[in-house]
């Protein structure tokens, strides 16, 4: 949904390595004008109840602040909500040194930085694509025609009647002391609508009607939005509730029509290998196995089949 995660490789308090996944929202990379394949840095922030955190690596060192955090409005919503902490006024970093530290910045053994970019469906010049970016429009505009549906279910799936060759009608005035009708007004259209009231006068008026709304012009439409959606993501189309023509299909028929999805999972596959294998490197880098971490740039990644 985001478009990209980050992996980062460090070691844990024995020693051993320590690979966590990491979101966009908290992690940042900086690349190498010339050569965007090279890391430069990597930036990681964080929040708890009280402070702001941010972690800075480089290849040769790594750099800890915090500063305290603004206070929290609402202690009742969830830590997630919580935790989007607001940008406040510049300034009030300070040094932080962790149990293990000896100095400040404490030195890098990795030599590299440590975090990793997975970037889905990434471009050679542009940002990687979310697999949602491009189907929120068109789920926008199935949700538009459900709501429409019921709205029109609510107004016009009942048949509705029209009075002919007749005046607007009329509402009477009564008295409210003697209870005698002393004059009449035009009933008001709001609540001819709303309240589906009648009321005809005129020996000539004569009675109407129509059917009731269509409401399958609306479920049709959404049935090849639905379809429009499976193409466009490449989901097979008995995956999702629009199975209209695929019934009494043979399994050989539903295996084909999952060819795009393979597909797509193996563009995927392509894609993510190159940073698979970096993670593999940092990896043997943290166990200190220097030929394992040559091997793992070479290395054959293996995906487990479903």
């Amino acid at each position: 949904t985001t478009s990209r995660a980050y992996v980062m490789v460090w070691a844990d308090s024995v020693g051993e390595p320590l690979v966590t996944v990491e979101p966009p929202s908290h992690v940042e990379i900086e690349y190498d004008w010339e050569n965007p394949r090279l890391r430069k840095a990597a930036l990681k922030t964080w929040v708890d109840d009280k402070n702001e955190y941010a972690t800075l690596y480089t290849a040769s060192s790594v750099y800890k602040w915090e500063r305290k955090r603004p206070e929290v409005k609402n202690d009742r919503e969830s830590q997630a909500a919580q935790a989007r902490s607001d940008a406040n006024s510049g300034g009030g970093w300070e040094p932080r040194q962790g149990d293990r530290d000896d100095k400040w910045p404490i030195s890098n053994p990795l030599g590299l930085v440590p975090v990793v970019e997975i970037a889905n469906r990434p471009t050679l010049l542009g940002e990687p694509v979310s697999e949602i970016r491009g189907v929120k429009p068109m789920q926008d505009a199935i949700n538009l025609l459900w709501a429409y549906l019921f709205l029109a279910a609510d107004y016009a799936s009942m048949p509705a009647r029209v009075a002919l060759g007749t005046a607007p009608p009329k509402i009477p005035i009564i008295d409210k002391d003697t209870g005698n009708v002393v004059g009449d007004r035009p009933a008001e259209m709001k609540d001819l609508a709303e309240k589906r009231l009648l009321y005809l006068s005129g020996e000539n008026a004569k009675i109407d009607s129509w059917e009731a709304a269509r409401l399958d012009v609306f479920t049709e439409t959404i049935e090849i939005g639905v379809g429009h959606i499976a193409a466009q993501t490449r989901t097979p189309p008995h995956y999702l509730v629009a199975n209209k023509g695929l019934s009494n299909l043979s399994g050989d028929a539903l295996t084909a029509a999952e060819i795009g999805l393979v597909q797509k999972a193996n563009e995927f596959i392509t894609f993510t290998n190159p940073a698979i294998r970096e993670v593999l490197r940092l990896v043997a880098l943290v166990k200190n196995d220097e030929k394992l971490a040559r091997k793992a740039q070479l290395a054959t990644v293996v995906w487990k089949d479903r």
